[in-house]
């Protein structure tokens, strides 16, 4: 996880998500290797992108530039969204999805596209992340 090696390595991490219980859940683990903030919010309006943005900004009195914070995650939904346009999972009329051809099938799919994603761009980001601060080096991409 990627806030985790964030947390191990001395960084202040707030985390988000749509659930209390998830939010709980996740500063509970990582409170023990050090400071996790979690607010309760859902990135995938622009009004939950707003109260996310305030209520960090309510927490920070200013924001150090050398110390930029690391905005990274994705859940399934949206690799069912590229999913629904495969034409071997999905009836299609005029290019657009009507139907899904087989559900456990596209499910499998998704759950492996979506493990994909989290482990190439999400879990080796922070992994890197983490071993740089760790290192005390300057992390660029």
């Amino acid at each position: 996880m990627i806030a985790e090696g964030l947390v191990k390595a001395g960084a202040r991490v707030y985390v988000s998500s749509r659930t209390v219980a998830a939010c709980e859940e996740t500063v509970a683990t990582l409170s023990q290797y050090g400071e996790c903030v979690a607010f309760l919010s859902d990135v995938a309006t622009l009004d939950g992108c707003q109260q996310l943005a305030d209520e960090f900004a309510s927490r920070e009195d200013h924001l150090n530039i050398h110390a930029v914070p690391i905005i990274v995650g994705g859940n399934h939904d949206e690799i069912k969204l590229f999913t629904s346009f495969n034409p071997l999972l999905v009836e299609t009329k005029f290019s657009v999805p009507v139907s899904i051809k087989d559900s456990e099938q596209y499910e499998r799919y998704s759950r492996f596209d979506s493990g994909m994603f989290r482990t190439r761009a999400v879990d080796e980001l922070g992994g890197c992340c983490a071993m740089r601060r760790a290192e005390r080096l300057d992390v660029s991409f």
